[in-house]
């Protein structure tokens, strides 16, 4: 009998098994925890950034909206003989900056915001895809009167389509602006809670 072990060695062999195994559940249950929350910290930022992002975008695209509806409705109201340039007319005193184009309901290019591209009035715009299908905003596409990227914002008016380039490099810069002002948040987060 020499060989085996005493009851109270058995026991404190089997307490520190039993000890080990719950440091390892609740140090388990701790990390899970903890990436738990990172996880969570993590998707609220991410859904920040998106949110931030998605509100830059629609601010770039849309900002026209209000003003293009207020000419829309005071064209209505004045009646002018040529309501087409009546709001490009304003349009162009409202933003002098802006590059936009009025085609009439045929896509006939009618307006053009920058006068030394005037002798291109009356070009067919008809063919392009996003004058067809009257979508709201076209793809990316060379502007037509520069080299730039560009995507066209469409407002149907009176008569015809205002078309606003809006020019993609500026879209970019104000997302990357966003995207440094966000950079590298998400750990400092995590770390300095």
């Amino acid at each position: 009998m020499k060989g085996l072990p005493s009851i109270s060695t058995k026991f404190s062999r089997y307490t520190w098994a039993v000890g080990t195994f719950a440091c390892l559940v609740v140090l388990f249950v701790t990390i899970d925890s903890e990436i738990g929350l990172l996880k969570r910290l993590t998707a609220n930022e991410i859904s920040r950034i998106y949110d931030a992002a998605n509100m830059e975008v629609e601010k770039f695209f849309f900002t026209d909206k209000a003003l293009v509806s207020y000419l829309k409705k005071m064209a209505l109201h004045k009646a002018p003989k040529d309501p087409l340039r009546w709001i490009g007319d304003n349009l162009r005193l409202g933003r002098p900056q802006m590059n936009f184009e009025i085609l009439d309901n045929r896509g006939i290019l009618k307006y053009v915001s920058n006068p030394k591209y005037r002798h291109y009035l009356g070009l067919d715009f008809s063919h392009l895809d996003y004058i067809k299908s009257r979508e709201r905003v076209s793809g990316v596409h060379q502007s037509f009167f520069s080299s730039r990227p560009v995507i066209t914002v469409c407002y149907p008016i009176q008569n015809g389509i205002l078309l606003i380039e809006k020019d993609v490099a500026r879209l970019t810069e104000r997302l990357e602006k966003n995207s440094k002002a966000f950079h590298g948040r998400i750990p400092d987060i995590y770390l300095n809670r």
